[in-house]
């Protein structure tokens, strides 16, 4: 009698240990995938804020130019998101349309940094792109 109630103990205490790992286990996949997905900016987002610090790091900007240069950029990197969309088997709309965007963007820019400043951005960004293709 002894010896069947600690066989029972036995695989019980067995039981509980796996039910244990298993539940630290989804638990452990639920917080990863939360994390990831709370933590995890926007591919616009990120476009914006590194093309923000590279201006920011050319022009030495304030906090305001900054703010004003990243809200920019923002919104230009959110319409080409959706001309993607809408423009996914007509490539040549789809350029003629971000050629359209980058002028209106530059304007933008221009009346808050000033002609100068759009120079040194362009050259920077065009001696970028010439490296880039070597």
């Amino acid at each position: 009698m002894i010896i069947s109630s600690l066989r029972f103990k036995n695989n019980f205490v067995v039981c509980n240990y796996k039910l244990k790992i298993m539940k630290h286990f989804i638990t452990s996949i639920v917080l990863l995938f939360i994390t990831v997905s709370i933590s995890a900016q926007s591919k616009e987002e990120t476009k914006a804020q590194n093309r923000t610090d590279e201006i920011v790091e050319l022009l030495s900007l304030n906090k305001d130019e900054t703010l004003k240069v990243y809200e920019a950029l923002l919104a230009k990197e959110k319409k080409i998101t959706i001309l993607k969309e809408e423009y996914k088997d007509n490539q040549e709309t789809f350029k003629a349309e971000i050629k359209m965007l980058n002028r209106a963007t530059n304007r933008v820019m221009k009346d808050f940094l000033g002609g100068e400043s759009m120079q040194k951005i362009h050259a920077h960004f065009r001696a970028k792109r010439e490296n880039s293709k070597k």
